[in-house]
């Protein structure tokens, strides 16, 4: 079976309207390329203190992740 994208975005704005933009767009790929995307939108903080509590999700980010 076909796997998903992850991808994580990292945002400082503390606007929700990234994320809804964010999703939207994800979204708008799917039904365009049957590309699926699994989202999810943090923020700055909130990314920085799963770092500082070394929890397994950010540590596989930091890990196995490619930023762009």
């Amino acid at each position: 079976p076909d796997s998903d994208i992850d991808v994580l975005v990292i945002e400082s704005s503390g606007d929700w309207r990234v994320s809804d933009t964010v999703y939207r767009l994800s979204t708008e790929i799917l039904l365009e390329t049957g590309v699926s995307l699994s989202v999810k939108v943090v923020s700055r903080a909130h990314y920085e203190g799963m770092l500082d509590q070394r929890m397994p999700f950010a540590m596989r980010v930091m890990a196995e992740g490619v930023a762009a």
